[in-house]
Parts: structure tokens; sequence; C-alpha cells
């Protein structure tokens, strides 16, 4: 995993994403029934941007669903280290999409977006952007969790305050909340996400 510090999000950034996620789900939950998206490149995407955002939490997990999928134990390894040469070459822009928008904190640049629409097609490039959304919204949880694990055992981390981790802690059922809002209200099947940020 990224040898930097965890991230540590801020309270607004927890509720972009859960606004990002009440459309992200539903497109998530519709694929998964079609059958619409590998297993594989979902949990690529989710290594990758757990390396970027340093969440130790969804790196355990995510590597154990990524054996189960059917990767190899030297590729989680490399996306867990940012490397990316054993990234199948049709999924190398997804791969790069998504550690994109993590390091630009969930604000990709138009050129990105168009790039990833351009090689993947309208559909496949909501759901590579729904499964980053996904688990950034994870990765918020679990670094606040792991943040708040430490402060609880006197080795807080100086960059996140004590109200920020308990606003954040609190907010969880919220999300939960509006993710099956979306779900149960969602108006069109497959919402583009990607006009979200254009």
């Amino acid at each position: 995993m990224n040898n930097n510090k965890e991230r540590v999000f801020k309270v607004s950034e927890f509720l972009s994403i859960i606004q990002l996620a009440r459309i992200a789900f539903p497109t998530m939950r519709d694929a998964k029934k079609r059958k619409a998206f590998s297993k594989q490149l979902k949990e690529r995407i989710m290594l990758a941007v757990t390396n970027v955002n340093g969440c130790a939490l969804c790196s355990f997990v995510h590597t154990k669903i990524a054996l189960k999928s059917g990767l190899e134990a030297s590729e989680i390894k490399a996306l867990l280290g940012g490397e990316k040469d054993q990234v199948r070459e049709e999924d190398l822009i997804a791969i790069l999409f998504a550690e994109h928008f993590a390091y630009s904190k969930e604000s990709p640049d138009k050129e990105a977006l168009d790039r990833l629409v351009d090689y993947y097609g309208d559909e496949r490039a909501n759901l590579i952007l729904a499964s980053t959304v996904m688990i950034s919204l994870t990765n918020v949880i679990g670094i606040t969790l792991n943040l708040f694990k430490k402060r609880l055992m006197f080795k807080r981390d100086k960059r996140s305050s004590f109200l920020s981790e308990i606003a954040i802690l609190l907010l969880i059922p919220y999300a939960g909340i509006q993710l099956m809002l979306g779900q149960l209200f969602k108006r069109n099947k497959r919402q583009k996400l990607v006009a979200k940020f254009v």
C-alpha cells in the first residue's frame, strides 16, 4: 500500500461523496444484476483508489475479494504499491482514471472524463466512475474508523480533529439512508454519473 499516510477526509468531502454515491450505488447494483461489469476490473479499481487514499481496512477487505475474483496475488500487491505493470492493457485507462479521481479529491478534470468515455463508451465509463465513487465512500469510513481507533489508543493523528471524526462517524447512518433512497427513488436505472462532473 501507499507509503504515505492515510488521507484525512473533511466532513464536506464526505457529504459530497455521499451525494455521488446516491447515484453510484443503484448503478452498481443494476450492473451486478445484469452481470455488466467485470468483478476483476471492479476490484482493480477498488485497490487502486484504496492505495491512493491509504485505507488499511479497505486494503485488507478488497485484497480478499480480489483474490476470490481471480486476481493473482502479485497483481494485487503491485496495485497496492501503485504499480501498473501487471494491469491488463484494456483496464489501464480505468485504473489511471481511478487514481486521478482519488488524487484530485473526487474532482476529475474534463480531459480525464472525456478520455474515459471515449475509450470505454458511456455505459462502461459510468460503471467505472460508480466503482470509484463507492470505494471512495468506504475509504472515508475505513480511514475515519482507524483515526478514531488511534485516538482512543492515545496515538492520534494531528492532521485530524476529534469533531471531524465524530461528525463523519455520525454521518454513516445518513450515508446508508441516502444509498437506500437512491435505490428506491432512482428516476432512471442507469442515471449517468459522468454527467455530474461535466
